[in-house]
């Protein structure tokens, strides 16, 4: 019989945990199992499996989040937990399950999808996933323990009285920002109970006159004797407070008897300068398990974001248009006198961006003329120029915490 992809359902999971503890045996024994249970956001048809003579033998989750893109809110799908079992690979099932997964999303009305690959990049961007990068920062533990700590300032470890105000935190840091994930506050508890932040590894700062001024959380990887920064942020004007939080968890790190510090950080963010003072810091975005993203219905995508980019975007007298092409759909992002529109038709001059890049741009990794559709006649200076205000580079800021 040929294999049957379909939605999960509850007698599925105890064979479903299994493979995936085959295929992760670093992971926590109850990890997966927790993040199904423990996230309201979870229904069965996110959960998908492969069936081969009756038998649950590949899974795969989507995980229900919003993400901010360029300053608009939308809806966007996380793909995690990806295993086949190992007497079953090599036979197409993971990119059986992937594209059923890809119909699913565009008919569940998605407008971005991300993953953090843990197979080799290509196998995803076969798929139309592309690599974003994201500075990963690392350092050794003793060098984060010698921070000295700042006076009037107290650092101590996370409460659960304390979560409004860091949820609070987080919010106004992240708003906007290309790649955060938009979170509740029932999201941040069912999320803490199944991510296992290290107890001893989630710390506040506080002072008497603000109160909590900035967080750390962070989870060790006992594998890489490493303790990893899941997220971090501070109110604004309290940018220096990130550097004592690093040198409490470069004590905590020591204390466990790991060796290093890592930490994934867009550039500017103030723990990434708290990094750099340490001598041995070092900075990479070429990373073992790389953050990717992939466009879903595009065209609603960018009629959702029009109206945010049009407020900053004056309108021009010569109409001219960015013409994308994403699964075989062709899409325009119109400028002209009306200002900017979204249409299945160009207006004026219409550049063309490669296939498959949409995401590369709108996310910012790259500016327009870097990705241009190959073989197409080169357009005018003037268009290019038009184009580029509505579209720069700009930094990503994804926490390690939510991926998936």
């Amino acid at each position: 019989m040929p294999p049957l992809i379909r939605a999960a359902r509850p007698a599925d999971m105890p064979a479903a945990y299994e493979v995936l503890s085959l295929c992760f045996p670093d992971a926590r024994p109850d990890a997966f199992r927790r993040e199904t249970e423990h996230d309201s956001t979870f229904r069965w048809r996110q959960g998908r499996v492969v069936e081969v003579d009756g038998a649950v033998v590949g899974y795969l989750r989507i995980f229900d989040r919003r993400m901010w893109l360029r300053g608009a809110r939308l809806r966007a799908a996380g793909i995690g937990s990806v295993a086949t079992h190992p007497d079953y690979r090599r036979r197409g099932l993971a990119t059986a399950l992937l594209r059923d997964t890809l119909a699913l999303l565009h008919r569940d009305g998605y407008h971005l999808s991300f993953l953090g690959s843990e197979v080799a990049a290509a196998f995803y961007e076969r798929l139309g996933w592309r690599i974003v990068r994201q500075p990963s920062h690392g350092a050794p533990a003793a060098e984060a323990a010698a921070l000295p700590e700042t006076h009037g300032l107290t650092v101590r470890p996370f409460a659960a009285s304390d979560l409004s105000t860091v949820a609070g935190i987080h919010a106004r840091a992240t708003r906007g920002r290309t790649g955060s994930v938009a979170r509740s506050l029932r999201y941040w508890s069912d999320h803490m109970s199944w991510v296992a932040d290290d107890p001893g590894g989630f710390l506040v700062a506080t002072d008497a006159r603000r109160g909590i001024a900035a967080y750390v959380r962070s989870r060790s990887e006992r594998w890489a004797s490493t303790l990893m920064v899941l997220d971090a942020h501070c109110r604004q004007g309290a940018e220096g407070d990130l550097a004592p939080l690093l040198g409490a968890l470069g004590r905590y790190a020591v204390s466990q008897g790991l060796k290093g510090i890592q930490a994934s950080l867009p550039e500017g963010h103030p723990l990434a300068d708290a990094f750099a003072r340490l001598p041995s810091a070092g900075a990479t975005t070429e990373v073992r398990y790389p953050f990717m993203m992939r466009v879903m219905n595009l065209p609603d995508l960018l009629r959702r974001l029009a109206p945010v980019l049009g407020e900053r975007m004056p309108a021009t007298k010569a109409p001219v248009s960015l013409a994308f092409e994403e699964d075989g759909e062709r899409t325009y992002l119109c400028v002209g006198p009306e200002g900017l529109r979204v249409a299945a038709r160009p207006a004026g001059e219409a550049v063309s961006v490669a296939p498959g890049e949409a995401v590369t741009l709108l996310v910012g990794q790259q500016d327009l003329r870097g990705v241009l559709a190959p073989g197409a006649d080169p357009p005018s200076e003037g268009a290019l120029s038009t184009l580029e205000q509505l579209l720069p580079r700009q930094t990503l800021q994804f926490c390690n915490a939510d991926s998936i």
